[in-house]
């Protein structure tokens, strides 16, 4: 429920930009965003805490999800301010770790309940962390904007989708995690 909820409230802020909106509109539709995915991290992590999984290979689901701060707080720039492409070197770090967990994490998932949404996500974290590492890489050795500018719209795409399938990849999860919540 949570998960169709956050889709629909990202959706409605992509139609906000497209459209135009009033600011105060966005805003209350960012804030209504922001509270569901709080409250569906919370739920990640009490599903984490009581699954009779491998605590270790849970910690890349915990991380992972901590590491959503990063594009969360890089979209929400995004989203009001659009940020010089300069500033998207501050993400660089953080957004590199975003994707190796992420892999790791859809990996493992995939792993154990075979679905193959975590192998696509598996395949489009690894396809991301590397293609970042190289359009940085041109940006820097070239001394030009244009990588920089093209990792910054890679991630601009990235992120839409990404926040777009959420909910739906919450859901599955979930649906996966609760044969085994322990009694």
């Amino acid at each position: 429920m949570a998960g169709a909820l956050y889709t629909a409230l990202v959706a409605g802020l992509l139609a906000a930009r497209a459209l135009e909106a009033p600011l105060r509109f966005k805003e209350l539709l960012f804030a209504g965003a922001g509270i569901t995915f709080l409250v569906l991290f919370a739920w990640g992590f009490w599903l984490s805490s009581c699954v009779d999984l491998p605590q270790r290979k849970l910690l890349w689901m915990k991380v992972h999800m901590t590491a959503h701060l990063c594009p969360g707080v890089y979209v929400a720039v995004l989203y009001f301010e659009g940020p010089p492409l300069e500033w998207t070197l501050h993400f660089v770090a953080p957004m590199l770790a975003f994707f190796l967990t992420g892999r790791e994490f859809w990996r493992w998932l995939h792993e154990v309940f075979g679905a193959r949404m975590y192998w696509l996500f598996f395949k489009g974290n690894t396809g991301l962390l590397v293609s970042n590492l190289l359009l940085l890489a041109v940006g820097f050795l070239g001394r030009e904007p244009i990588g920089l500018a093209l990792y910054h719209r890679v991630l601009t795409a990235y992120f839409i989708v990404h926040f777009l399938l959420t909910g739906i990849a919450i859901s599955k999860i979930s649906s996966d995690f609760v044969p085994c919540i322990r009694a």
